[in-house]
């Protein structure tokens, strides 16, 4: 994926969970945010954010935010662009084989999950996958956690990704990592302690995949993490 034209701005404060404010050349502007998360380690008044021009009622999207001299891209959707580019190409993951084709997965309206969206259903060679894409961003130290903030929502997921077998679909977990400077991965249990240990069960059962958003000159793409 070609890094998109950015336009760099300072952020001021978040208004409401999907919109900040930012300044751009003097100027106060709105910007989408499009992320759930609270992403309270980076939305810090005054600190530089990366903006993508929008034809839209607000100007600008956020795509990122400089933490300690490195751009650490919020966008959520960015994580699903690199993913749908690596199957487009015919590429997978070693427990998948090649991808043969996706779709976005139906809303499940059954059992404990009923009525959770998942993100896709991917028909590759070794079966039909049941997939959520999940974005790390928070760093402490030098490990990168995941949830941000309480997720009943995420737990939810787990249970639909849980009950997938059932039905005939393999569940998987993705995880990008999305902080330059993350080194490990963790569950937050010092966040939320029921989403992380349904997670870590998750990820000692079925297939959980750690991949890491890597920004290298005008290209963005996905590594296998750790």
């Amino acid at each position: 994926m070609r890094l998109p034209h950015l336009e760099k701005g300072i952020f001021l404060r978040r208004l409401n969970r999907f919109v900040g404010e930012v300044e751009v050349e003097g100027r106060r502007e709105l910007a989408h945010i499009a992320n759930t998360g609270r992403l309270s380690n980076l939305l810090i008044e005054g600190n530089i954010a990366y903006l993508l021009p929008v034809n839209r009622k607000l100007g600008y999207r956020l795509f990122g935010i400089e933490d300690r001299g490195y751009m650490v891209v919020v966008d959520s959707f960015v994580g699903e662009r690199l993913l749908e580019e690596e199957w487009r190409k015919g590429g997978g993951f070693p427990f998948m084989g090649r991808v043969k084709s996706w779709t976005r997965a139906p809303i499940w309206k059954t059992g404990n999950a009923k009525g959770v969206r998942l993100d896709y259903m991917v028909e590759a060679e070794r079966g039909v996958f049941l997939v959520e894409q999940k974005s790390s961003t928070l760093l402490e130290g030098d490990t990168s956690y995941f949830p941000d903030a309480p997720t009943k929502r995420g737990y939810h997921q787990l249970l639909a990704l849980f009950e997938a077998e059932s039905r005939g679909f393999i569940p998987m977990l993705i995880m990008i990592i999305k902080h330059p400077l993350a080194r490990s991965f963790s569950f937050a249990h010092h966040i939320d302690e029921k989403f992380s240990r349904k997670a870590e069960e998750f990820a000692r059962k079925y297939p959980f995949w750690k991949l890491k958003l890597v920004i290298e000159g005008e290209e963005l793409y996905l590594l296998p993490f750790g």
